[in-house]
């Protein structure tokens, strides 16, 4: 009785052990990853910094500054929108748009941390702006019919009357080839250019 004692709290031990190592990788991976993270920070720093004791600012550096503000505020969106945090990714989305409001990515993205927010009118505003930026933008559109179906209601399939659809979007030809999730019936649709693009 007292060896199996023994031999129960060494397994507890072992595990707990295989536990603390896994736990010490994850934070090893997380504190490289704040290193990588304060380094690009710290590069962005210095150029503000030169900015403000030089009072002045090259064409060249501008552009670098508004670049990789940008692109940190769309990273951070990413993780955020990642983790399921729609509010904050919308908010650092928002703020990379409007540095850089002629990239479609930006609204794009706008648009679809409204549309999980529960917000399709504002998504659908936003996915047009990114419409209007690059018509071909397949996703867009495609997120976009997606996001009428949730406010405007998704047809019904002829076959089995289920309102999930697999969609693939033509811009060209304004013509989307639609599969029922449910039963596999493959129907097509006419799209109309909405009257606000």
């Amino acid at each position: 009785m007292l060896s199996r004692d023994i031999a129960k709290k060494e397994l507890i031990e072992e595990e707990i052990i295989r536990e603390l190592m896994g736990l010490r990788s994850y934070l090893e991976k997380r504190i490289q990853e704040l290193e990588d993270e304060a380094e690009k920070l710290k590069a962005l720093f210095k150029i503000v910094d030169e900015v403000i004791v030089t009072k002045s600012l090259k064409k060249a550096e501008a552009d670098e500054v508004v670049q990789n503000l940008d692109l940190f505020l769309f990273e951070r969106g990413n993780e955020q929108f990642d983790n399921e945090n729609y509010e904050k990714a919308l908010s650092f989305y928002q703020r990379a748009a409007e540095i850089n409001p002629d990239n479609f990515v930006m609204w794009y993205n706008v648009g679809a941390a409204y549309s999980k927010l529960g917000n399709h009118r504002k998504a659908a505003e936003m996915l047009k702006k990114a419409i209007k930026l690059k018509p071909e933008f397949i996703e867009a559109w495609d997120k976009i019919g997606k996001v009428y179906d949730r406010f405007v209601g998704a047809p019904s399939c002829r076959r089995c009357k289920g309102t999930k659809w697999k969609r693939r979007f033509y811009p060209n030809s304004r013509i989307t080839v639609m599969q029922c999730a449910s039963c596999g019936y493959i129907g097509l649709s006419m799209w109309k250019k909405p009257n606000s693009m």
